[in-house]
Protein backbone atom coordinates (compact mmCIF):
# COMPACT_ATOMS: atom_id res chain seq x y z
CA UNK A 1 0.00 0.00 0.00
CA UNK A 2 0.99 3.28 -1.35
CA UNK A 3 2.31 5.61 1.88
CA UNK A 4 -1.17 7.65 3.24
CA UNK A 5 -1.20 10.11 5.67
CA UNK A 6 -3.65 11.91 7.58
CA UNK A 7 -3.98 15.51 8.52
CA UNK A 8 -5.92 18.34 9.56
CA UNK A 9 -5.93 20.56 7.16
CA UNK A 10 -8.53 23.93 8.04
CA UNK A 11 -7.19 25.98 4.97
CA UNK A 12 -8.55 23.38 2.77
CA UNK A 13 -12.30 24.95 1.62
CA UNK A 14 -13.63 21.90 -0.40
CA UNK A 15 -14.98 21.49 -3.54
CA UNK A 16 -18.18 21.23 -5.79
CA UNK A 17 -21.10 21.23 -3.35
CA UNK A 18 -19.41 20.74 0.18
CA UNK A 19 -17.64 24.24 -0.42
CA UNK A 20 -17.34 25.90 2.48
CA UNK A 21 -17.87 22.78 5.07
CA UNK A 22 -15.15 22.06 7.36
CA UNK A 23 -13.42 18.75 6.83
CA UNK A 24 -12.71 15.87 9.09
CA UNK A 25 -9.05 14.65 8.95
CA UNK A 26 -8.32 14.92 4.94
CA UNK A 27 -6.01 11.98 3.49
CA UNK A 28 -3.13 12.43 1.32
CA UNK A 29 -1.00 9.76 -0.48
CA UNK A 30 2.13 11.46 -0.44
CA UNK A 31 1.58 15.31 -2.08
CA UNK A 32 -1.89 14.07 -3.56
CA UNK A 33 -5.03 14.97 -1.52
CA UNK A 34 -7.51 12.27 -1.60
CA UNK A 35 -10.08 13.84 -0.19
CA UNK A 36 -11.62 16.22 -3.43
CA UNK A 37 -15.06 16.57 -3.00
CA UNK A 38 -15.86 14.23 0.07
CA UNK A 39 -16.15 15.66 3.68
CA UNK A 40 -12.70 13.92 5.49
CA UNK A 41 -12.89 11.37 7.86
CA UNK A 42 -15.59 12.33 11.13
CA UNK A 43 -17.65 15.31 11.30
CA UNK A 44 -21.51 15.50 11.77
CA UNK A 45 -24.05 16.87 10.58
CA UNK A 46 -27.68 17.15 11.89
CA UNK A 47 -31.29 16.54 10.51
CA UNK A 48 -34.23 18.34 12.00
CA UNK A 49 -37.63 19.88 10.21
CA UNK A 50 -36.92 18.35 6.73
CA UNK A 51 -33.77 20.67 6.66
CA UNK A 52 -29.57 19.03 7.05
CA UNK A 53 -27.61 21.25 9.44
CA UNK A 54 -23.50 21.50 9.20
CA UNK A 55 -21.21 23.44 11.06
CA UNK A 56 -18.89 25.91 8.89
CA UNK A 57 -16.32 26.29 11.25
CA UNK A 58 -14.52 24.55 13.72
CA UNK A 59 -11.64 24.56 16.13
CA UNK A 60 -8.56 22.59 16.30
CA UNK A 61 -6.15 21.48 18.80
CA UNK A 62 -3.23 19.15 18.84
CA UNK A 63 -1.93 17.39 21.76
CA UNK A 64 0.97 14.48 20.66
CA UNK A 65 -0.57 11.90 18.27
CA UNK A 66 -4.34 13.15 18.94
CA UNK A 67 -6.02 15.63 16.72
CA UNK A 68 -9.18 17.42 18.82
CA UNK A 69 -11.82 19.09 16.55
CA UNK A 70 -14.35 21.39 18.06
CA UNK A 71 -18.08 22.15 15.25
CA UNK A 72 -20.84 24.16 16.13
CA UNK A 73 -23.48 22.49 14.12
CA UNK A 74 -25.52 26.12 13.40
CA UNK A 75 -26.07 26.70 9.22
CA UNK A 76 -28.83 25.05 7.28
CA UNK A 77 -28.20 23.32 3.90
CA UNK A 78 -31.02 25.05 1.16
CA UNK A 79 -30.45 25.32 -2.56
CA UNK A 80 -31.27 28.06 -4.46
CA UNK A 81 -32.89 29.07 -8.00
CA UNK A 82 -33.22 32.28 -9.64
CA UNK A 83 -36.22 30.52 -11.95
CA UNK A 84 -38.31 28.83 -8.82
CA UNK A 85 -38.71 29.27 -5.29
CA UNK A 86 -36.46 26.16 -4.10
CA UNK A 87 -35.34 26.90 -0.79
CA UNK A 88 -39.07 27.04 0.58
CA UNK A 89 -39.52 23.51 -0.85
CA UNK A 90 -36.46 22.66 1.78
CA UNK A 91 -38.63 19.70 3.81
CA UNK A 92 -40.08 18.41 0.78
CA UNK A 93 -36.26 17.87 -0.66
CA UNK A 94 -35.84 16.06 2.55
CA UNK A 95 -38.47 13.57 2.07
CA UNK A 96 -37.30 13.21 -1.51
CA UNK A 97 -33.53 12.30 -0.04
CA UNK A 98 -34.76 9.64 2.74
CA UNK A 99 -36.79 8.44 -0.08
CA UNK A 100 -33.52 8.14 -2.51
CA UNK A 101 -31.65 5.88 -0.11
CA UNK A 102 -33.77 3.75 0.67
CA UNK A 103 -34.40 3.23 -3.07
CA UNK A 104 -30.45 1.74 -4.31
CA UNK A 105 -31.59 0.27 -7.10
CA UNK A 106 -33.01 3.38 -8.26
CA UNK A 107 -30.31 5.85 -7.59
CA UNK A 108 -28.03 6.27 -9.99
CA UNK A 109 -31.31 7.09 -12.27
CA UNK A 110 -32.72 9.53 -9.99
CA UNK A 111 -28.82 11.32 -9.61
CA UNK A 112 -29.23 11.59 -13.59
CA UNK A 113 -32.75 13.19 -12.88
CA UNK A 114 -31.30 15.80 -10.11
CA UNK A 115 -28.48 16.58 -12.17
CA UNK A 116 -30.51 17.39 -15.26
CA UNK A 117 -33.24 19.19 -13.43
CA UNK A 118 -30.76 21.57 -11.19
CA UNK A 119 -28.70 22.40 -14.28
CA UNK A 120 -31.75 23.92 -15.85
CA UNK A 121 -33.21 25.51 -13.50
CA UNK A 122 -29.64 26.90 -12.00
CA UNK A 123 -28.91 25.67 -8.55
CA UNK A 124 -26.79 26.63 -6.34
CA UNK A 125 -25.67 25.39 -2.65
CA UNK A 126 -26.67 28.07 0.16
CA UNK A 127 -26.19 28.19 3.99
CA UNK A 128 -28.38 29.99 5.91
CA UNK A 129 -27.34 30.62 9.70
CA UNK A 130 -29.22 29.41 11.86
CA UNK A 131 -29.69 28.82 15.44
CA UNK A 132 -26.85 26.49 16.98
CA UNK A 133 -28.35 22.83 17.68
CA UNK A 134 -25.40 21.44 18.97
CA UNK A 135 -21.57 20.81 19.07
CA UNK A 136 -19.32 17.92 19.01
CA UNK A 137 -15.95 17.11 19.49
CA UNK A 138 -14.21 15.10 17.35
CA UNK A 139 -10.76 13.45 18.90
CA UNK A 140 -8.82 11.31 16.15
CA UNK A 141 -5.71 9.26 16.70
CA UNK A 142 -3.97 8.57 13.72
CA UNK A 143 -1.77 5.35 13.09
CA UNK A 144 0.28 4.48 9.90
CA UNK A 145 -2.86 2.77 7.98
CA UNK A 146 -6.13 3.87 10.30
CA UNK A 147 -7.41 6.11 12.56
CA UNK A 148 -9.22 5.72 15.90
CA UNK A 149 -12.40 8.26 15.28
CA UNK A 150 -14.51 9.26 19.19
CA UNK A 151 -17.38 11.84 19.08
CA UNK A 152 -19.28 13.31 21.30
CA UNK A 153 -22.39 15.42 20.00
CA UNK A 154 -23.86 17.88 22.65
CA UNK A 155 -27.26 19.86 22.20
CA UNK A 156 -27.90 22.91 22.74
CA UNK A 157 -31.77 23.05 21.89
CA UNK A 158 -33.74 19.84 23.67
CA UNK A 159 -32.86 16.73 22.15
CA UNK A 160 -30.52 15.60 19.52
CA UNK A 161 -32.24 15.01 16.56
CA UNK A 162 -30.86 12.29 13.83
CA UNK A 163 -27.15 12.18 13.91
CA UNK A 164 -24.92 11.63 10.84
CA UNK A 165 -21.30 10.92 10.82
CA UNK A 166 -19.48 11.00 7.60
CA UNK A 167 -16.10 9.39 6.48
CA UNK A 168 -16.16 10.77 2.87
CA UNK A 169 -13.05 10.96 0.41
CA UNK A 170 -12.74 11.58 -3.63
CA UNK A 171 -14.86 9.47 -6.06
CA UNK A 172 -11.95 10.10 -8.47
CA UNK A 173 -10.15 7.55 -6.66
CA UNK A 174 -12.36 4.84 -4.84
CA UNK A 175 -14.21 3.45 -7.67
CA UNK A 176 -14.69 -0.01 -6.65
CA UNK A 177 -15.82 -2.62 -3.75
CA UNK A 178 -14.84 -6.00 -2.01
CA UNK A 179 -17.85 -7.79 -0.58
CA UNK A 180 -18.02 -10.95 0.62
CA UNK A 181 -14.84 -11.95 -1.29
CA UNK A 182 -16.02 -10.50 -4.79
CA UNK A 183 -14.72 -6.96 -6.47
CA UNK A 184 -17.64 -5.02 -8.15
CA UNK A 185 -18.77 -1.71 -9.10
CA UNK A 186 -18.84 1.26 -6.12
CA UNK A 187 -22.49 1.65 -5.08
CA UNK A 188 -24.66 4.25 -6.01
CA UNK A 189 -25.81 7.16 -3.76
CA UNK A 190 -25.73 6.25 0.11
CA UNK A 191 -26.58 2.27 0.39
CA UNK A 192 -27.03 0.42 3.51
CA UNK A 193 -24.59 -1.72 4.65
CA UNK A 194 -25.15 -4.61 7.59
CA UNK A 195 -24.52 -3.14 10.76
CA UNK A 196 -22.08 -6.43 11.77
CA UNK A 197 -18.14 -5.29 11.29
CA UNK A 198 -15.89 -4.76 9.69
CA UNK A 199 -17.70 -3.11 6.63
CA UNK A 200 -16.97 -4.43 3.38
CA UNK A 201 -14.71 -2.36 1.51
CA UNK A 202 -14.11 0.85 -0.65
CA UNK A 203 -11.54 0.60 -3.23
CA UNK A 204 -8.65 2.32 -4.91
CA UNK A 205 -7.88 -0.28 -7.43
CA UNK A 206 -5.02 1.82 -8.94
CA UNK A 207 -3.12 1.89 -6.05
CA UNK A 208 -4.45 -1.31 -4.76
CA UNK A 209 -5.72 0.33 -1.33
CA UNK A 210 -8.73 -0.65 0.41
CA UNK A 211 -11.10 1.56 3.26
CA UNK A 212 -13.45 0.03 5.45
CA UNK A 213 -15.77 0.76 8.96
CA UNK A 214 -14.73 -1.26 12.03
CA UNK A 215 -15.19 -1.16 15.53
CA UNK A 216 -18.35 0.92 15.89
CA UNK A 217 -19.60 1.79 19.35
CA UNK A 218 -22.24 3.91 20.49
CA UNK A 219 -24.23 5.28 23.45
CA UNK A 220 -27.06 3.01 24.41
CA UNK A 221 -30.44 4.57 23.12
CA UNK A 222 -29.11 5.69 19.75
CA UNK A 223 -30.10 3.52 17.03
CA UNK A 224 -27.68 2.80 14.31
CA UNK A 225 -28.06 2.61 10.60
CA UNK A 226 -24.94 2.06 8.22
CA UNK A 227 -24.75 3.44 4.76
CA UNK A 228 -21.96 3.46 1.74
CA UNK A 229 -21.96 5.06 -1.21
CA UNK A 230 -19.84 7.49 -4.21
CA UNK A 231 -21.62 10.20 -6.49
CA UNK A 232 -19.46 11.20 -8.78
CA UNK A 233 -21.16 14.03 -10.99
CA UNK A 234 -22.09 17.85 -11.55
CA UNK A 235 -20.47 19.60 -8.10
CA UNK A 236 -20.61 16.17 -6.50
CA UNK A 237 -16.99 13.74 -6.43
CA UNK A 238 -17.02 11.66 -2.94
CA UNK A 239 -17.19 7.86 -1.94
CA UNK A 240 -17.12 6.56 1.98
CA UNK A 241 -19.22 5.74 5.13
CA UNK A 242 -22.02 7.22 6.71
CA UNK A 243 -23.17 6.51 10.30
CA UNK A 244 -27.10 7.92 10.51
CA UNK A 245 -28.04 7.91 14.74
CA UNK A 246 -31.36 8.11 15.58
CA UNK A 247 -31.93 9.26 19.11
CA UNK A 248 -34.85 6.85 20.56
CA UNK A 249 -34.20 7.32 23.89
CA UNK A 250 -34.60 11.72 23.82
CA UNK A 251 -30.89 11.96 24.62
CA UNK A 252 -29.14 15.84 24.81
CA UNK A 253 -25.49 14.11 24.57
CA UNK A 254 -24.30 11.11 22.83
CA UNK A 255 -21.08 9.55 21.81
CA UNK A 256 -19.76 7.10 19.03
CA UNK A 257 -16.23 5.46 18.81
CA UNK A 258 -15.20 3.54 15.79
CA UNK A 259 -12.25 2.75 13.50
CA UNK A 260 -11.53 4.06 9.72
CA UNK A 261 -9.15 1.03 8.72
CA UNK A 262 -7.14 1.49 4.71
CA UNK A 263 -4.89 -1.97 3.85
CA UNK A 264 -3.57 -3.15 0.63
CA UNK A 265 -5.29 -4.83 -2.16
CA UNK A 266 -3.88 -8.18 -2.69
CA UNK A 267 -3.87 -9.84 -5.90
Amino acid sequence: MSHLSFISDESYPGEGMSTGIPRGLTVRRGEIDLTQEGLGLGTVALRKGGLTYFALSGKTSVSGPLITKEFTVDSALLFESPLFPLSKLMALYGLGTRTYMMLPGSQEMLMAFRSRIFSRMRVRPVFRPARPLATAMFVYAPRADAVTIKATVRSLAGHLPDMFIMNELGADHFVSVIRDGRTGPAPTGWCPLPSRMPSPSLVDEEHATTFLIDRLKVSEGLETHLFWGREKGEGLCWAGFELELRNLKGLEEASVEYEVRFGELRP
